[in-house]
This record gives C-alpha cells, structure tokens and sequence, in this order.
C-alpha cells in the first residue's frame, strides 16, 4: 500500500487540508514526479481524490489530493466556489508539493476531474512549473456547462436570479444560499449518485451562494487553454451521450494545440463507475503513462 502522510498548506492567507501519496517502495532519497490532483465540482478530498492520488502512487507518483477553500478540512467560507480562487489554491498546493523531499520540483503535472478538469486547464496555462495537464470528465465553458442542463426559459430564469442576487450582494454583501442543484442541475443519469453521496458523506458541502453560478459562467479555460503548449493536455470522458463529458471533451481537445490526446472511456452499466475498482485502476494507468512519459 502507497504511504501517506497529511500536508496543510496556505493559499490566500487560508490553511488548505491535504494528502500526500507515496509509493509503498519509495526509497529514502529518492526524487519523484509530482501530481497535484484537484477534485471536482463541490466535493471534497474523501469523495474520490484520496482514491485517484493513492492509486496514481503506484505508478511512482508522489501525488497531493487536498481540498479547495471553503470545502472540506480547509478553511474558508464554506461552499463558495470561485474558480479562479480554486486555480490559486491548484498553484499553491503545486507549491507545497514541489518543496517536499521526495519531489523532483521540475517534474510537476496536475490532474483535474469534472470542475477540477477545468481548473486544471487554467493552472497549466498559468504556471509554467507545469510540464502536464490530465482532464477526466472536465469542463471547458462554464456557461456552456450550465446553458446545457436547462431549457430556455429555465435558463432565463436562472439569469434573472443571478442578477437579483448581485444587486443583493452589492447592498448587502451578502449572497443567497441554494442547494447545489439549482446551479448545477442534476440529470436524471447522475441524480443516484448525487442522492447516494449525500447519504455516504453528510459532511458533504451541498449549500452553495447563487455568487457561484455567476462565477462559473464567466469561466472558460479554455478560450486559453492554446498557450498550454507546448505542454501536453490529455483529455479523458465518458462517452455517454446522455451527459456532459463528451461535448466538452471535444470542445477542449479542439480548443487545446499539440500536443494532445483524447481518450474515450465508456462508464458501463453505472455513471462513476470508473471511481472504483477495475474502472478506477483502468482510467489511472492510462493518466499515469500520459504523465509519466511527458515528465520523464
């Protein structure tokens, strides 16, 4: 079994809460490539990122799984998502991960999955520490992601609702909190999942200001994502065409310059059935020969 230990960290003047992965023959001296990975879209690190960080290990990764602000054993108000908050807190913790001693500073990749494949494409852009950049399921238009889950009057509606909530917010300072599904409305496909996680983790962070889907909206990495190059981008989904992962992953790949790849990994019977077991392990050795080639 990969070793770990816990490592906190600040991004923001904030302390954030993560894990550090080791493989379980790491030998003493020894300088391994880093992978920061960055979890998605109101989860925190117990959800899935401790599963992808400690099997990625494995492959002879030292990898950091650590909560954003606000969500999780980080500090922060809670539920708050801000993306481009969330892209300093990915080139903190890239920080954090490149000074431990068992960490080659100048092999550094990032692993993004669903919002956190979008925050990801952002944070290679913007740090050139950056040799590599995995998506799995990622988002590359915020606006896009939340026009496509509503009909048009809905989408109205929930524009309307943005503009009454930042009118509120420049009088009040305050922002009204929703549940997370009427800023990211769930599909008939995913609502189980949802439903299940909510009674797995009741800690979960679900309860999130209306200020979020206004940032979310503004958020397209990748309209940048060509300066990425010539670092690589390897883009993973699902391609299930009753959700998002497919659009967006075509739209990021086509957006991305070389050099590029993108994988199509069918989920089977169950959405996020890739999270665990043979899926899991599957999706991770093709990320971990991705990285591992581009940061050798």
């Amino acid at each position: 079994m990969p070793t770990q230990r816990s490592l906190k960290f600040y991004s923001d003047g904030l302390e954030l809460d993560g894990v550090l992965f080791l493989p379980d023959d790491y030998r003493e001296g020894q300088k391994m490539p880093g992978v920061v990975i960055c979890h998605g879209f109101t989860q925190h690190k117990e959800i899935f990122s401790l599963a992808y960080g400690r099997s990625l290990s494995r492959h002879g990764f030292a990898c950091l799984s650590f909560d954003y602000r606000g969500f999780g054993g980080s500090q922060g108000q809670r539920g708050r998502i801000i993306p481009w908050e969330q892209v300093a807190d990915a080139r903190n913790a890239l920080t954090a991960l490149s000074i431990q001693p068992e960490v080659d500073p100048v092999r550094l990749s990032l692993l993004g999955t669903s919002f956190g494949g979008a925050v990801v494409q952002q944070a290679g852009v913007d740090d050139l520490r950056v040799r590599a950049v995995a998506a799995f399921d990622g988002i590359g238009d915020g606006r896009r992601w939340l026009r496509g889950q509503r009909r048009q009057d809905e989408w109205l509606d929930f524009l309307d609702r943005l503009r009454q909530d930042r009118t509120k917010r420049a009088l009040t300072g305050q922002s009204e909190y929703v549940d997370v599904s009427d800023i990211n409305v769930y599909s008939a496909m995913s609502k189980e999942a949802h439903d299940e996680r909510r009674r797995r983790y009741p800690e979960w962070q679900f309860m999130l200001p209306l200020e979020t889907g206004e940032a979310v909206i503004e958020f397209a990495p990748e309209n940048s994502l060509h300066r990425l190059a010539p670092r690589p981008i390897l883009v993973v989904y699902d391609p299930n065409p009753r959700g998002h992962a497919g659009e967006e992953a075509h739209n990021i790949y086509a957006r991305a310059a070389e050099p590029k790849q993108l994988v199509a990994i069918p989920a089977g019977e169950r959405q996020y059935s890739h999270y665990a077991g043979q899926e899991l392990e599957h999706w991770i050795k093709i990320v971990a020969d991705f990285l591992m080639e581009h940061v050798s």
